[in-house]
């Protein structure tokens, strides 16, 4: 795809690039941590001790057979302190397992949960939408943001099939706006589906030049 025709397909997205994020890179699949440094990663989670929180989850997102479990638990208790959830879901977007999607999709739709939580969780499905996007607050709404460089994945021991989970993050945000309780955020959502709909759309009609 050249470079012209990916950049206005992106632009399809509603308010990419008007901020910028930055992400700590994961390890690289060539360098997968040892057994040994999982199980002290999981350790130094169940801790919760904010120093040590962010370089073990970073570790455990690079972890195939610990980090779906471990970080999925995270979601459903997750630490209080600002810095440690957005150390969670900046490494929680990189591990690709269908395990951990599960329970991201689980916050996401839950009836009862705050709604800073819920917006991490559809953060976090954006990013396994496409690599690179992320949920950010910009004057007072909610809308999307590209990253300037696009992070390491690692697949996990159940990988995420690329084109069925955009399906799947478009069915959990159609559910997680009929559980929405504020219209008005409940439309944000809404634009911001439809612009990723868009974005489906024109990868299927595009045509690579002859």
């Amino acid at each position: 795809m050249c470079g012209g025709t990916m950049r206005s397909l992106v632009a399809i997205l509603s308010g990419l690039s008007l901020v910028g994020v930055l992400a700590t890179p994961p390890m690289a699949q060539g360098t997968l941590p040892t057994r040994d440094e999982c199980l002290a990663a999981s350790g130094a989670v169940r801790l919760r001790d904010p120093g040590a929180f962010e370089s073990a989850v970073r570790t455990l997102s690079a972890c195939v057979e610990d980090g779906p479990r471990v970080l999925g638990a995270l979601w459903l208790s997750p630490p209080a302190d600002s810095g440690s959830r957005a150390a969670l879901v900046n490494n929680t977007a990189t591990l690709r397992d269908r395990r951990l999607f599960e329970s991201v999709k689980s916050v996401a739709t839950a009836r009862v949960v705050s709604p800073e939580l819920r917006f991490q969780a559809i953060d976090v499905l954006l990013r396994y939408f496409k690599p690179g996007l992320s949920l950010v607050r910009w004057r007072g709404r909610l809308t999307t943001s590209e990253i300037d460089h696009q992070s390491e994945t690692v697949e996990g021991q159940q990988p995420l099939d690329s084109s069925g989970v955009r399906l799947e993050v478009l069915r959990v945000l159609r559910e997680s706006e009929g559980v929405i309780a504020d219209s008005l955020v409940q439309m944000e959502v809404r634009q911001i589906r439809h612009a990723l709909e868009g974005y489906l759309e024109a990868l299927r009609t595009y045509r690579k030049p002859e």
